[in-house]
């Protein structure tokens, strides 16, 4: 399949979406679907998407519609970006038919809600003859548009389809690695997001490096179990979409999850939280479902549990803390 040939259709507007669409504007045909049309017109008038992007300039080549039967159609690569809590309200309210020889990339990192499932599960019920995976890892949105050395994991079944995803993307400033392993890359991505959370907590509470990278590593061990009891590849946790994501999510302030965490640990209430917010947080949606994983799979996961008590049981934020620190002595490792 040549490049030139090829159309695309990103299906979500919001920061990370319109970042992957200006990138790939300028090597083959592109539309974004937006929810609005003001984002639309926005992009095609201006190239700016202020609502997601502020004052960032996107390609002149990438169009936009609020018709998601004109954006995905005739598109040969489908890039589903819109948040993880709305995918099963856009199956019901939007009229999404892909095309029999389309490729589905997933850029979702959450779980959806109503029935604990990951994206590219939901997709493959729908379209069980389509391949489907996912594209993850450290990538701030800001950060790749503005063309600071980054690099990202895209898994599929397939390899051969991995690559043709990895040639796509190819650029001096983002280096795509390839993975078969499209269930753990998925668990880790949207993992990571609660465990974000807690970072946040913790820095607003004004805990220093021991305390964040006693977390860190921890978090990382709780969403490695889980990935590897629901099928993941345990190489696949200490690379990009595993550790590489769950770094940059906890350390960068450009994190919405760890701004939510540093917000709460700063005495904010989350419910003023979600209502002053623009943009999907996705790990407080996820908490939820992802708990609901790690029972059914009998992982404990105590740190994403405290971030759930936090979120919605109300617990205050240093009995959560003290809670981990009192847990039952153990070895680090299974030996």
């Amino acid at each position: 399949m040549s490049d030139k040939k090829l159309k695309v259709a990103v299906v979500g507007a919001g920061s990370w979406g319109s970042v992957v669409a200006t990138l790939l504007a300028d090597k083959v045909e592109t539309v974004i679907w937006a929810r609005t049309q003001s984002v639309a017109e926005s992009i095609n008038q201006f190239h700016t998407n202020p609502a997601y992007l502020g004052s960032y300039m996107l390609s002149k080549n990438l169009s936009a519609t609020d018709d998601l039967e004109e954006a995905s159609g005739e598109a040969d690569i489908l890039i589903i970006a819109i948040p993880a809590k709305w995918i099963s309200d856009f199956f019901n309210s939007q009229k999404f038919i892909p095309k029999q020889s389309a490729v589905v990339l997933s850029l979702v990192k959450g779980l959806e809600p109503l029935h604990s499932m990951r994206v590219t599960e939901i997709f493959r019920q729908k379209y069980p003859e389509l391949p489907i995976g996912i594209l993850t890892g450290p990538n701030l949105a800001q950060e790749v548009l503005g063309k600071q050395p980054s690099a990202s994991v895209v898994a599929f079944d397939d390899e051969q389809t991995a690559k043709v995803i990895q040639e796509l993307f190819l650029c001096d400033h983002w280096r795509l690695y390839r993975n078969n392993d499209v269930t753990g890359c998925e668990i880790a991505g949207a993992a990571k997001n609660v465990l974000a959370i807690a970072s946040g907590i913790v820095a607003g509470l004004g805990f220093g490096a021991n305390t964040q990278a006693a977390l860190v590593t921890r978090s990382l061990a709780e969403l490695s179990r889980l990935g590897v009891a629901m099928g993941g590849n345990a190489e696949t946790f200490s690379g990009l979409a595993g550790l590489g994501d769950l770094l940059a999510t906890c350390m960068s302030e450009k994190s919405r999850n760890r701004q939510v965490g540093f917000a709460l640990g700063q005495g904010a209430q989350l419910a003023a939280l979600q209502e002053g917010m623009k943009m999907v947080a996705e790990g407080i949606t996820t908490a939820k479902p992802l708990l609901e994983l790690a029972a059914l799979h009998r992982v404990e996961m105590p740190v994403a549990e405290q971030v759930k008590a936090i979120l919605f049981d109300d617990i205050p934020m240093e009995e959560a803390i003290l809670s981990l620190m009192r847990r039952e002595i153990k070895s680090e490792y299974k030996y």
